[in-house]
């Protein structure tokens, strides 16, 4: 086992088998498949199921059904299968992840993604900032926190109105939760297109309204998204020279 717990949410044609390349990882996979291809991706992963649907009810089925699991790991990572990366860069987010004690975070999406908000775009020349937004898309999640917010992935079938709540069930710590930007990802798909938003037509879901309802329920008011303090790289050789 593993320090840490990759979970992803795989379809047929998941970017998710180059994250095992270029290093030797320091994470344990879970492939939560929902494709066509009877046994595909099995033999990468160390936990696998064949689940249909989408990812957020699935990922709280997991939850609740593998608490136990989850939660033996220092952080679980719980990113969409369209995103680019490899295991050097996912080991480092980790590590970053860790030395600064975070509690919530997600790696920032890098040149040529496809970006949703513009908080979760890499800023160079950053290691990290200090914010109060996590996107849904790649949360990743220290142990007591996911112990916190883990009850929460059933509160939204499509997902959206969670990257909200979870600052807010965390109280919104000032340097606990970040956008990871030494360690960028590339989101490959366009945004509003892929297969969720034609599953969410068919089952009736309307992910605006899901941020509402889960804004009233609990209280909070949503689309905050602030910067609370920025983390710089630390300076090299070169990049002091170029100061003086």
């Amino acid at each position: 086992m593993r320090r840490y717990l990759v979970v992803v949410r795989a379809g047929d044609k998941s970017l998710h088998l180059d994250w095992l390349k270029n290093g030797v990882r320091n994470f344990d996979l879970f492939v939560s498949y929902y494709g066509q291809e009877s046994g595909q991706f099995h033999e990468q992963a160390e936990y696998y199921e064949v689940t249909p649907g989408l990812k957020w009810p699935s990922l709280a089925q997991i939850f609740f059904q593998q608490r136990d699991l989850l939660l033996r790991y220092k952080a679980c990572w719980f990113p969409d299968d369209d995103l680019q990366t490899d295991c050097q860069t996912i080991n480092a987010m980790f590590a970053l992840f860790e030395q600064y004690e975070l509690w919530l975070a997600q790696p920032a999406l890098g040149a040529g993604s496809h970006v949703a908000h513009w908080i979760t775009t890499a800023i160079p020349g950053n290691r990290l900032r200090f914010t109060d937004f996590v996107e849904v898309m790649c949360p990743l999640i220290e142990r007591d926190s996911l112990g916190i917010i883990g009850p929460s992935f059933s509160e939204s079938t499509s997902g959206w109105g969670l990257d909200f709540l979870w600052p807010y069930l965390l109280h919104y710590p000032k340097n606990r939760i970040a956008i990871l930007d030494e360690t960028p990802v590339l989101h490959t798909r366009a945004a509003r297109s892929g297969p969720f938003y034609q599953r969410c037509a068919e089952l009736g879901v309307d992910p605006w309204a899901e941020i509402q309802t889960v804004a009233q329920k609990y209280g909070f008011e949503p689309w905050r998204m602030s910067v609370y303090d920025t983390i710089p790289k630390p300076a090299t050789p070169d990049t002091a020279a170029e100061r003086v």
